[in-house]
Parts: C-alpha cells; sequence; structure tokens
C-alpha cells in the first residue's frame, strides 16, 4: 500500500485527533509558589524606605502605644545588622545611652514604623557589626564614609 492509499484509509477520528492536536494552544505556564509569594509581598512593601546598609547612622520613628494612646518615639543609632528580604525584613540598631547599650530590631515594612531616615554613613568590611557589642567608647567608632 502507497501513503496516498493509506492516507485513505485514515478513519474519520483519526483525522480529527491530528487536527485537534494541531489547533491546540500552548499550555499556560504554573507559576512557581515562590513567585506568587514574592508579588502578593510586594504590595505590602514600602516605597518610602531609603537604600540602607550596615554601618549606616540611622534614625527610626518608630509608633509605640500606651494604653489607647500612640506617639512617635525616635531610636537613633547604627544599623549593625539587616536579615531577610522582601517585606519580612528586619533592621537591628544599637545604640548607646548613658554606658548602657540598646539594640532593638525593628520590622523594616511594618506599619509601626513610622519612617526611617540616613543621618550618616561610615565605611565597613563586614554584613554584620556584631563585633561592636564587645567595643566601649572610642574603640567602637565607625570611619565615615567620604562624600
Amino acid at each position: 500500500m502507497s501513503a496516498s492509499e493509506q492516507e485513505a484509509v485514515d478513519t474519520p477520528e483519526e483525522t480529527a485527533l491530528a487536527v485537534s492536536m494541531e489547533s491546540e494552544e500552548e499550555p499556560t505556564r504554573v507559576k512557581p509558589a515562590a513567585e506568587i509569594i514574592r508579588e502578593l509581598e510586594a504590595a505590602d512593601l514600602k516605597a518610602d524606605r531609603p537604600d540602607l546598609h550596615p554601618g549606616d547612622a540611622v534614625r527610626v520613628h518608630a509608633t509605640i502605644r500606651e494604653g489607647d494612646r500612640e506617639r512617635i518615639q525616635i531610636f537613633e543609632g547604627i544599623l549593625i545588622a539587616m536579615k531577610h528580604g522582601g517585606n519580612r525584613r528586619t533592621i537591628t540598631v544599637r545604640k548607646t545611652s548613658f554606658g548602657v547599650a540598646v539594640e532593638r530590631i525593628f520590622p523594616l515594612h511594618s506599619p509601626l514604623v513610622a519612617k526611617v531616615e540616613v543621618v550618616r554613613s561610615h565605611h565597613v568590611r563586614r554584613a554584620k557589626l556584631y563585633f561592636l557589642r564587645k567595643r566601649k567608647g572610642k574603640a567602637a567608632r565607625l570611619r565615615e564614609k567620604r562624600r
């Protein structure tokens, strides 16, 4: 049997199947879960946050609730660590007042953090500045960046 005779013998079901396979569109791509989560989190990101780096002297304006009242408290210190990413990003700020060192961890994109300002930038060579915990006084100073 030749090829032309074979085509004549094909049943209508086979030809319909062949036509339907050719006309099918490519299936839509299923997004990975990480990509879907990233898109959902993008809605919660605050656009007014500055570009922060470890070693920056920052001023964080945090909302404090005292009973039924709210007020803004400013916490100024050195940014010693940044963790996570997206809307889970946290910053650790350390300051020394009256000889007592205090560290606070702020969720960067939280509605309780009203504003973050960069006061000064320092030259550092590490991502985490935990070594500052062991230093006191002049030993805890950082070299300021030249502009």
